[in-house]
């Protein structure tokens, strides 16, 4: 046993060896970065997650409502499309009250619905094909709410507007 101890202290290598391998191990750990990857740069870390996410996290381009382009083509309000809107919504509207006079104040919401469609079809001339497919729920939207029941089918004209 003796025997084999100083066989195994001879086969290991000189100190010097040993000395000399760390340190090329410590210099290509030191080129590879802090911890150790290939592609790392060294020093320290900004964050738990490191400089990358942080640096992904970052906006790239300026919000819209600070671009000076984005400024120069919405300085003031578009001229026109509320008022549009609100002279679309006063005519469904007269539309809807219009049939309920001539019905004697009341209809099925499913009558007004047809009605007020024909009504609002014939407000265009024979040329025009204006797209229809929203209609019938444009009719049933603009009625006001007042003519509503929670009882029945029924869109019932107030007394006042009856007279």
């Amino acid at each position: 046993s003796l025997a084999r101890a100083s066989s195994w202290c001879t086969d290991m290598a000189a100190p010097d060896e040993l000395v000399a391998l760390n340190d090329r191990l410590e210099g290509s750990k030191e080129a590879r970065g802090v911890r150790g990857g290939l592609g790392r740069v060294k020093g320290s870390q900004q964050g738990p997650w490191g400089q990358g996410f942080f640096a992904a996290a970052g906006a790239k381009w300026t919000p819209a409502g600070e671009d000076p382009l984005y400024r120069r083509f919405t300085r003031g309000p578009v001229l026109g499309a509320a008022n549009m809107e609100e002279a679309e919504a006063q005519i469904w509207k007269a539309h809807a009250e219009a049939a309920l006079l001539e019905a004697g104040g009341q209809l099925t919401w499913q009558n007004l619905r047809d009605q007020v469609v024909e009504r609002r079809r014939q407000d265009f001339a024979e040329g025009d094909v204006p797209d229809t497919a929203l209609w019938p729920y444009l009719a049933l939207a603009h009625v006001p709410k007042e003519c509503l029941s929670e009882k029945d089918a029924f869109v019932r004209l107030n007394e006042s507007k009856r007279d």
